[in-house]
């Protein structure tokens, strides 16, 4: 299943739908010392992979420059505050998960 509306939000029923459908979980966070996942192949997984749809669609509905993301997934750029609230509300998940995943990839 795949569940991206940057407009509208999500009954609590369709958001444990697609939580469950993208395989997060808190143990995602790795609080272990084996390496964090990279966030841009999270990215890739969880929203271009699984809803089937390019770098410059998801650009335009999130509302940032198809470049910017590019980088961002080919690792350039870290996850912005601003995507990680855009991405949360994307995809319906909570940023301080994006947020935790990137400052744990960066740490390591």
């Amino acid at each position: 299943m795949c569940y991206l509306d940057f407009n509208h939000g999500l009954s609590p029923k369709k958001e444990r739908k697609l939580l469950t459908s993208t395989g997060l979980r808190q143990d995602d966070l790795h609080t272990s010392d084996e390496a964090p996942p990279i966030p841009a192949l999270v990215v890739r997984r969880v929203v271009l992979d699984r809803c089937k749809i390019s770098q410059a669609a998801l650009a335009r509905i999130m509302g940032i420059s198809r470049p910017w993301l590019n980088q961002m997934l080919t690792g350039r750029n870290s996850m912005s505050p601003e995507f990680v609230l855009r991405g949360g509300k994307l995809t319906a998940t909570n940023p301080l998960y994006w947020t935790t995943l990137q400052s744990r990839f960066n740490l390591h």
